[in-house]
């Protein structure tokens, strides 16, 4: 499934030695400034953003000092593959699943009101996105079935029936 990216970098070669980056972007909820750590990856957010390359490469995130969120490192050219690569895990494990939207016109498919498939056409209309965000929106008959049959969707309505969801407390 194709995933939105939690972090983009800009890079400009500068001359044959060197190129310049700096973050461009950074879901901040999910790599929080100042919090975020994954030492599988060795990617961090402390202050600032910049890329060491000590015994081990670490790539550092925005950080807690929002005035330096715009710093532009350098870095030699041979370790630019090196940065997309750390970049590209980023998003990988982070990234957030991208979910399937219809473009005007074309045909998606919903559980009806009596728990039934129905389809649908992609016109903009609020109905529509209601239902997208509510994530009763769907590519296939098949993934209509797939949730339709699935354990959750049955205890779900079981769970209503017995008044543990949605009743009085």
């Amino acid at each position: 499934m194709e995933k939105e990216k939690v972090l983009e970098i800009k890079i400009e070669r500068m001359n044959d030695e060197y190129s310049a980056w700096c973050i461009t972007y950074q879901n901040t909820e999910i790599l929080k400034r100042g919090e975020f750590s994954d030492s599988e990856l060795i990617v961090y957010s402390k202050t600032l953003p910049c890329f060491h390359i000590d015994f081990e490469y670490r790539l550092f995130l925005r950080g807690k000092d929002k005035t330096l969120d715009n710093t532009v490192n350098i870095i030699p050219n041979y370790l630019v593959g090196r940065l997309k690569e750390m970049v590209n895990a980023v998003n990988e494990k982070y990234g957030i699943p991208k979910r399937w939207k219809a473009n005007r016109g074309e045909k998606y498919h919903y559980i009806g009101n009596f728990g039934n498939i129905e389809s649908d056409e992609e016109d903009g209309h609020i109905i529509d996105t209601k239902r997208c965000t509510l994530g009763n929106y769907f590519q296939t008959k098949e993934e209509v079935e797939k949730i339709l049959n699935s354990k959750e969707w049955k205890d779900f309505w079981a769970k209503v029936r017995a008044g543990e969801i949605g009743g009085d407390e």
